[in-house]
């Protein structure tokens, strides 16, 4: 397996050999003053570079706490978690990249504040000690790099787009892009996807 680091831009992986996968981890601590919940999730898009848009070829391509399973498992949420109280990361996703449809050129992800389940106008400035962080699994190979990892608590927003993965031919290169979005709506995951920048490839 070649694996690299690009000085400025992320990581390059290659999936000829082994079972290739990305594993973001979401987690943060429960306070008594402050309730708060934060949602992962992960979008399997194709880009058309004429439109300049990441498309979804269905919502089911969209992974978080209420869609935890997609394209035979390419994609896995590990469940929903709304307190911060897990001594381990309270929700993570893995993602396998050689597993996915050759249609999926990008994978993007992202974390947003629940709106619902949240005191209104929290932002991750109240998650105490949240962060993510992004690591390369290699299946068979016995190796867990880590890639990103994003303290949270610096940030007085509602979403972040971490970064995405691209398709570079029988490579997956990884874009850092850590841009917060302040979301306005019920609908935070939305209004994140649509902050992707087009100039990230």
């Amino acid at each position: 397996m070649d694996i690299q680091i690009k000085k400025g831009s992320g990581l390059i992986v290659t999936t000829k050999k082994y079972n290739i996968g990305v594993i973001a981890e979401l987690s943060w601590d429960t306070t008594k003053s402050w309730k708060i919940d934060l949602d992962l999730f992960c979008a399997a898009t194709s880009f058309n570079p004429i439109t300049k848009i990441y498309m979804l070829e269905n919502m089911s391509a969209l992974l978080y706490h209420a869609n935890l399973k997609c394209y035979d498992g390419a994609l896995v949420h590990s469940g929903y978690e709304q307190t911060g109280v897990k001594e381990v990361d309270d929700e993570a996703i893995t993602v396998f990249l050689n597993k996915l449809p050759v249609i999926i050129t990008d994978v993007i992800i992202g974390a947003c504040i629940d709106p619902v389940k949240s005191i209104p106008l929290s932002t991750f400035k109240n998650a105490a000690n949240a962060k993510i962080t992004i690591r390369a699994l290699v299946e068979g190979a016995g190796q867990l790099k880590e890639i990103l990892s994003v303290n949270l608590q610096t940030k007085f927003t509602t979403g972040i787009l971490i970064g995405m993965y691209t398709r570079v031919g029988d490579n997956w290169h990884f874009e850092t892009i850590n841009q917060s979005v302040k979301c306005h709506t019920n609908t935070p995951i939305q209004e994140i996807l649509e902050a992707v920048p087009c100039d990230c490839l």
